[in-house]
């Protein structure tokens, strides 16, 4: 019986077959937007079991292993890692159909060579196999990330960090991936809570020797930083809106709300929505200034199970796709950077795949020469990186934007398990260009296909972000 994972999995046709495996298969990984601990990977950490490995932080399983009635105390809870796992292996065989459990697969085969079904009856026999083989250097964070073809990635690090991990495998000689830090800045635009806007600001000021006051002195100390993540490699950053921002202000009104919000005091929900819309413009002028890449993660309304968030905290599986307008204030960003010359390469996520023609469509509304496709509808993003959603995606660019342009896909992850999902993604790819070939809707140039496969798994990223040693 062939196995579950082998090498045509996904792929049915000869053509399908050859752009993955002459092409796509042979590309390394540019790893974009990640949640990686820097930490982890600057020590060499030894993770020392699957458990661990797989459900550490994993919302995706969270989910999956509540909605298989297990109690909480086997997924974030105090349960060992092994009585995790098992929990895990329970919850499997109901995933049939969803990504993880290709995935799940897909990581058994490519890290630990293993063809079985992970049932609750095959889980203790590949507890045991996986966790002895885990103790070898090969599984270590460095070799886990070489093994899989990683050249570039970049984790997601808050303004205040250090940096002191980037810093040390910058300097370090022995480590060959070219890994740099995203600017993710959210924590200063949340005005909307006072109480941790606050004591972030005070955080904030601790680290730049600014006292923030006045909003000038905010902007000012977060230019402070922007300019030292720069200094140590950064070249991208990351914005999370459940909604696109685009209401402005003069400055002087914009101080008023800074200096009440400070003080304590709550705003109303249009005087956040204005706040947050001056200091989004600050962040693109940053970063056009700095030549940067923008990265927006739009439509994730967080947090929304509010017992699940005060027990486990943020990114515990209570967040879904938000809905309402987002193109009007959205052009009206992007428009009001571009008047002033100051709209940098941008690339625009969304969790709610009903906006994917939305953004597409705004996409191309902004690009200018000499960059190709300056403004990207970027990869299929949490709920959407499915074979459905990922080929939607596609379908999406090709109709209405510059498929062969597209920057590719990203983890988007904590684990070091996960890089198999770049495959996944080109072997949908590879997939999807040959039906198009045997429907007759495009030619059968293979040699051209195989060099747009090659492109998108890889080279228009590497030409895009343009990182740097």
């Amino acid at each position: 019986m062939k196995a579950y994972i082998h090498d045509d999995f996904l792929l049915s046709t000869d053509l399908s077959k050859r752009l993955y495996h002459d092409h796509a298969e042979k590309m390394p990984i540019f790893d974009y937007h990640s949640h990686l601990n820097i930490k982890t990977i600057a020590e060499n950490q030894c993770i020392p079991n699957l458990g661990k490995a797989w459900l550490d932080g994993d919302h995706y399983k969270w989910r999956a292993v509540r909605a298989s009635g297990i109690d909480e105390d086997l997924i974030s809870g105090t349960g060992s890692w092994r009585d995790k796992f098992m929990a895990w292996a329970k919850a499997v065989p109901n995933t049939i159909g969803n990504p993880i459990y290709q995935w799940t697969h897909m990581e058994l085969k490519r890290y630990f060579d293993i063809d079985t079904i992970l049932t609750p009856e095959t889980a203790e026999a590949i507890y045991e196999q996986t966790q002895e083989m885990m103790q070898d250097d090969e599984f270590k964070p460095r070799r886990l990330l070489q093994r899989l073809g990683v050249k570039y990635l970049s984790t997601t690090d808050d303004p205040i960090d250090s940096l002191e991990h980037h810093r040390t495998l910058a300097a370090d000689k022995t480590w060959e991936i070219i890994s740099v830090p995203a600017f993710r800045p959210d924590k200063a635009m949340e005005a909307d809570n006072p109480e941790t806007f606050n004591k972030y600001m005070d955080q904030l000021a601790a680290v730049t020797d600014i006292d923030i006051v006045q909003y000038e002195d905010l902007i000012r100390a977060l230019d402070q930083r922007h300019q030292f993540f720069h200094d140590n490699g950064c070249r991208f950053s990351d914005h999370a809106l459940e909604r696109p921002v685009g209401v402005f202000a003069s400055p002087v009104e914009v101080d008023k709300l800074f200096v009440r919000v400070r003080s304590g005091e709550v705003l109303r929900p249009d005087e956040v929505t204005v706040f947050q819309s001056a200091v989004m413009l600050e962040f693109g002028r940053m970063a056009a200034r700095r030549g940067w890449i923008m990265q927006l993660h739009i439509a994730a309304l967080r947090n929304i199970n509010t017992a699940m968030y005060k027990n486990i905290g943020p990114g515990a599986g209570g967040d879904c796709m938000a809905d309402g307008e987002i193109i009007r204030p959205l052009a009206r960003f992007l428009d009001m950077l571009e008047q002033e010359d100051a709209l940098p390469k941008t690339v625009l996520y969304t969790l709610n795949p009903m906006y994917n023609d939305l953004l597409a469509a705004i996409a191309g509304c902004f690009n200018k020469g000499p960059v190709l496709q300056k403004l990207q509808f970027g990869p299929p993003w949490w709920f959407n990186d499915t074979l459905r959603g990922i080929e939607s995606h596609f379908e999406t660019l090709a109709a209405i934007g510059t498929l062969p342009l597209f920057i590719g896909m990203t983890t988007d992850t904590n684990s070091f398990y996960a890089y198999p999902r770049h495959e996944y993604f080109r072997r949908i790819l590879s997939r999807l260009l040959a039906s198009w070939v045997d429907r007759g809707e495009i030619p059968g140039d293979a040699v051209h296909l195989g060099k747009v496969v090659e492109n998108i798994s890889f080279n228009n990223a590497e030409a895009y972000f343009a990182l740097r040693r």
